[in-house]
Order: structure tokens, then C-alpha cells, then sequence
């Protein structure tokens, strides 16, 4: 008795000749401005010669100039003179903010050095939100220095192809 085991292996491969490329470009119809109006009135050099206790007028305001629904954030960190960053938790040995809770949510970002803030619904074209109002300064501060409090302004469109996105 003779048995006989055969098999064909074959490997079939092809290639396209020219890969599909998508170009997406991105919309210059997101725009939102960030500016200080009461504080930049008070301050118009924009510093502030403080003593501990002291309150001062800071107003950083977010307006939506697009056309579209806009999410607006911001972030506040504050600077010393050699750079470095103060930890969130160690703000309140600075200054204290008056935010303006009616319109805003305010967390630390995971850095530790940064607090988040958002708007809580989305601002329509030329709304605003002011994210705080007041800051004052600490007045068991013992040692003076100085130091910046910077805020940087963040947008995201609210509708995507008519739907909506939701901030929580």
C-alpha cells in the first residue's frame, strides 16, 4: 500500500501603486481674546506695587470672537523672579483669587502647579466669561517679592457637524 500526501502552498501579495493621502486642514474660524479691562484701567504698565493684605482688581476676561460656539478655559499659575513655579497648594501663601463661581469651575491641573479654570457652558459669538475679579494678597506674607500671575486662555469649538460636545 502506498500513500501519498501532497499539498500547493502559495502566497498571494499585492501592492497599490500610489498610497491614498488625506490633507485636513485646520479652520482659522476658532478665535477667542483674552484681556484684563478693569485691571489694565488701574494698571496701565500692568504691575502692581503691593503690601500684605492689599486687594487688587484683576478681571481676566475670555471673550468668543468666532462665528461658532466656543468651550473657553484658562489656566493661572504664578511665577517667582527666578522662574520657578509656585505648587497650587501653596497659592493661598501668595495671594487668594475672588472667582467669579457663578460662571466658572476651578481645579488643580496634574502638573501641581497650575489651577485649571473653565467656563461652565459654552460662550455664544462676543460672549464672555470673567474668571475672577479680585486678588488679595496675603497679609501674613513675611518676606516681599516679586512675582507674576499669569494666565493663558484655552478654546474648543462647542458644535462638531451640528452636534453638540458637553464640559463636565
Amino acid at each position: 500500500m502506498t500513500v501519498a500526501v501532497g499539498g500547493t502552498l502559495a502566497y498571494l501579495q499585492a501592492t497599490s501603486e500610489s498610497p491614498l493621502v488625506n490633507t485636513f486642514v485646520a479652520t482659522d474660524a476658532l478665535k477667542i481674546s483674552l484681556d484684563e479691562p478693569l485691571f489694565e484701567a488701574a494698571y496701565p504698565d500692568k504691575k502692581v506695587t503691593y503690601a500684605p493684605g492689599d486687594d487688587f482688581v484683576k478681571d481676566p476676561t475670555i471673550t468668543n470672537e468666532s462665528e461658532t460656539k466656543t468651550f473657553v478655559a484658562a489656566t493661572v499659575e504664578i511665577e517667582l523672579t527666578d522662574g520657578s513655579k509656585v505648587d497650587v497648594e501653596d497659592f493661598d501663601d501668595y495671594v487668594s483669587f475672588q472667582w467669579n463661581d457663578s460662571q466658572v469651575s476651578v481645579v488643580p491641573a496634574k502638573n501641581g502647579k497650575t489651577l485649571l479654570i473653565y467656563a461652565t457652558t459654552a460662550l455664544e459669538k462676543d460672549n464672555s466669561v470673567v474668571l475672577f475679579n479680585k486678588v488679595t494678597v496675603n497679609k501674613s506674607l513675611q518676606t516681599l517679592e516679586n512675582f507674576k500671575i499669569n494666565v493663558f486662555a484655552y478654546g474648543v469649538q462647542a458644535e462638531i457637524n451640528g452636534g453638540t460636545n458637553t464640559c463636565e
